[in-house]
């Protein structure tokens, strides 16, 4: 079954630029958005952002999914 909440948190993170903006948005934890997004990772078979310190940003081939 699809992870709707796992996907609309990688749009989020995407949209805003970072965990912290996103989990500021959603009210959630950070852990929360990180774990959902590595769950969407992993159902996927692929890595969709690039983890830096300051910002996530997309991997080329997730560029599909947010277009």
């Amino acid at each position: 079954m699809f992870d709707f909440d796992a996907m609309a948190t990688f749009v989020e993170v995407v949209q805003l630029g970072s965990f912290s903006a996103a989990a500021k948005a959603l009210r959630l934890p950070r852990s929360t958005l990180s774990q959902r997004v590595a769950r969407l990772e992993a159902s996927l078979g692929v890595r969709l952002l690039e983890r830096t310190m300051a910002r996530s940003g997309l991997v080329r081939r997730s560029w599909c999914l947010t277009s």
